[in-house]
C-alpha cells in the first residue's frame, strides 16, 4: 500500500479512535505509527542504493521489485505482539495502545493489498528466507 493510501486510511481511523475513547494520545499514536512504520523502507533503500537521493527511484524501487533483499524491519507481526505486552505492562497506556493499533492496522492493510505470501509480514519468516524478495513477495508489492 502506498504512503498516501496509509495516510488516507489513518486519518479516519485515528478520528474514530478519538471518537470512541476521547483519548487524543491514543489517536495521535495510532495515526503516527500507522504511517511512520514505513520509515523502514528508507533503510532498505540505503542498503540497496546507498545515499542516492533520487526521490523518483526511492518511490518506485520497492513497488517495482528492484531490491536484492527486502528487510522492512518494522513490518513484523512480532512487533505488534511485543507492543501488546508493553501496553499491558503499562496498564494500557494510551500511547502504547495507539502505537500497537496503528502498526497492526498498517500491517493488515499491507497484507491485504500487497501481493505477498501469508508469512511475508513476519520478520522471523523474512529472516529465515534470508530476506529474499521472491520468497515473501512473488510479485512486486504495490
Amino acid at each position: 500500500m502506498r504512503l498516501q493510501e496509509h495516510v488516507a486510511f489513518s486519518v479516519p481511523f485515528a478520528g474514530g479512535l478519538y471518537a470512541a475513547t476521547s483519548s487524543w494520545q491514543l489517536a495521535v499514536a495510532a495515526f503516527v505509527s500507522g504511517i511512520f512504520v514505513d520509515l523502514d523502507h528508507v533503510f532498505d533503500y540505503l542498503v540497496e542504493y546507498g545515499f542516492n537521493l533520487d526521490l523518483k527511484n526511492f518511490l518506485t524501487s520497492f513497488p517495482e521489485g528492484r531490491y536484492r533483499r527486502i528487510y522492512i524491519l518494522l513490518h513484523g507481526w512480532e512487533w505488534v505482539v511485543c507492543g501488546a505486552v508493553v501496553a499491558w505492562l503499562s496498564h494500557w497506556n494510551p500511547w502504547a495502545v495507539g502505537t500497537v493499533l496503528g502498526v497492526g492496522v498498517h500491517l493488515i492493510l499491507d497484507q491485504l493489498t500487497n501481493k505477498s505470501k501469508q508469512w511475508a509480514y513476519f520478520l522471523t519468516w523474512r529472516c529465515l528466507t534470508r530476506f529474499e524478495p521472491r520468497r515473501s513477495f512473488p510479485k512486486p508489492p504495490r
